[in-house]
Parts: C-alpha cells; structure tokens; sequence
C-alpha cells in the first residue's frame, strides 16, 4: 500500500487540523476494509488496539515512515479521523472500546463520537 496509486479525502472527523488524508487507490476501491485487531502497547497512547491498525493503510511515500506527521497532530485525533475518512470501515464494538480509553487517557471525552 505504500506504493500505490493514492487519491486526497477530505478529513472525516475534523478531530485534528488535518484537512484530509491520501489513501491507496486498495483502500478507497474496496467494498469492505477490515482490521483485526491486536491489542498492544503505545509509547505516546498508551493502549492502540484496533483503531490504530488504520495507520497501516496511509501512505509512508506520502507520510513518510514511520508517519510522524499523523504523531504530531496528535494520535488521538488523527486515529479518530483516519477512522472516519477511510470508507467501509467496520463499526466492531473494539474500536469503540479503544477509543473510549485513548479519549480518557487524553482527555477527549468529546472528540470520541466520530467512531
């Protein structure tokens, strides 16, 4: 996916200053995108879960590796947003769960409804 032909969406969430991601041509064709989740340890998260899986799917020959752009505008809200903005995405009650406890853990209670 880090190769591929990519196309702008505009942000889905707004939780960041984001205005919009680029996202491999796979992605955006697909009927269904699905992400398994492994719950795991973040140094800046703390607990990433399934949501985070979706940095996977964003371009490094756009982001570059390993993405610190979306770290830097805070992971929280791009996780929320890159969500949001990839089409088909599983509304499974893990990603709920793992944003609930990113939201607490960053006081963002209000910003979590997206997901």
């Amino acid at each position: 996916m880090n190769y591929q032909e990519v196309a702008w969406r505009a942000n889905g969430a707004s939780a960041s200053d984001l205005s919009g991601f680029f996202l491999p041509s796979s992605v955006l064709e697909a009927d269904l995108v699905v992400s398994l989740p492994k719950l795991k340890t973040h140094h800046w998260a703390g607990m990433t879960a399934a949501m985070k899986n979706f940095y996977g799917v964003i371009p490094g020959i756009k982001y570059g590796w390993p993405k610190n752009v979306l770290h830097h505008h805070g992971i929280p809200q791009t996780v929320c947003d890159i969500n949001a903005t990839i089409r088909g995405q599983p509304r499974s009650s893990m990603p709920s769960i793992a944003w609930k406890a990113m939201a607490r853990s960053w006081e963002l209670a209000n910003t979590w409804a997206c997901c």
